[in-house]
């Protein structure tokens, strides 16, 4: 709120609501605390409401109870912190202080390899949160779209590099379903992809279910459009997410990456081994292909093969390595 309002008569207004609706004619009791969200340089206004709110949130997750002056003082700490985590974000992204990695992903029948999947490594040795944590934070503060062109660029110049070898597999970039919720994304990633037209179709898409879609139906639209002009598109971490159903049912893809845990799970426990044949049977069905992820050892490879899975990724076949090549 701005600076001059009366807080004192939006408590009042809060406790006559609350005694309005209560059967008992007693409502809330309201307290109050003050968070300044003040800002340094490089955030703006808007960005230093989000580290409020990103706080907010995380207090509201906490288990055990906090008094309102207790809030208060760690609501400030907070929003510091979370706003100097959003400066080390932009700063990766504008700065392109990451390297990318690539980890081949081969066919279970005879470990050929069909394409390799784009990974992010950071540069900055004192970045503060791990790799799945900046993301997140991205995807929280509204920077997700700018990280995923950054790694779409990456990717496509390395094709750049390698489209002169016959032998040059597809290579996946994952992206972010924020990033599919915008159209300011998918109208710079359609024009990215027309300034690589020579390599571009070599670039294979993986849809992440970090933050649920919105709007499938625009999700769906734009998926389409992607595979008409003869890019790949593919599911990633099924069985992770809650929603991983509706997608598969409104999005139309090629590939399905079932999720390393739940692949872990269905070796040590029978029922989850008939929900591993389940999913690869129904994905058989609507023609699209299986990748297995975290294939560790050899002996996992009879077992997936087993299960229906077609594709598969782990160390087995090679650890992320800086440039496309196969152990």
């Amino acid at each position: 709120h701005h600076r001059d309002m009366d807080v004192a008569k939006l408590e009042q207004r809060l406790v006559d609501q609350t005694k309005r609706v209560d059967p008992t004619g007693v409502g809330a009791v309201v307290h109050a605390a003050r968070v300044a969200t003040e800002h340094g340089a490089g955030v703006s206004s808007e960005e230093a409401t989000k580290a409020l709110i990103l706080a907010v949130k995380s207090l509201a997750a906490h288990e055990g109870g906090l008094d309102i002056e207790a809030l208060s003082k760690s609501l400030t700490s907070m929003v510091a912190d979370t706003t100097r985590q959003m400066t080390e974000v932009r700063s990766v992204i504008s700065e392109g202080q990451f390297t990318t990695v690539f980890q081949p992903v081969v066919r279970l029948r005879d470990g050929a390899p069909h394409h390799f999947e784009a990974l992010t490594r950071f540069d900055k040795t004192d970045l503060s949160v791990s790799p799945f944590k900046f993301i997140r934070l991205a995807e929280d503060v509204g920077l997700v779209a700018e990280f995923d062109l950054a790694t779409c660029r990456r990717a496509l110049e390395h094709l750049v590099g390698e489209v002169r070898t016959p032998s040059a597999l597809p290579i996946a970039v994952n992206l972010s379903g924020r990033s599919l919720n915008s159209d300011e994304f998918t109208d710079s990633l359609s024009e990215l992809l027309t300034e690589f037209e020579a390599v571009r179709r070599k670039l294979l898409i993986e849809i992440t279910e970090t933050v649920r879609l919105k709007d499938f139906g625009k999700a769906r639209n734009y998926v389409e459009s992607l595979r008409s002009r003869g890019h790949k598109v593919c599911l990633d971490d099924f069985g992770a997410g809650e929603a991983q159903i509706d997608y598969l049912k409104e999005l139309n893809v090629d590939f399905v990456k079932i999720d390393g845990s739940y692949i872990q799970a269905a070796q040590k426990d029978p029922t989850n081994k008939v929900l591993l044949k389940a999913i690869t049977g129904m994905c058989r069905e609507m023609k699209v292909a299986t990748i297995a992820e975290m294939i560790e050892d050899q002996s996992m490879v009879p077992f997936l093969k087993d299960c229906g899975v077609l594709l598969g990724q782990g160390y087995l076949y090679g650890k992320p390595q800086p440039e496309p090549t196969i152990a």
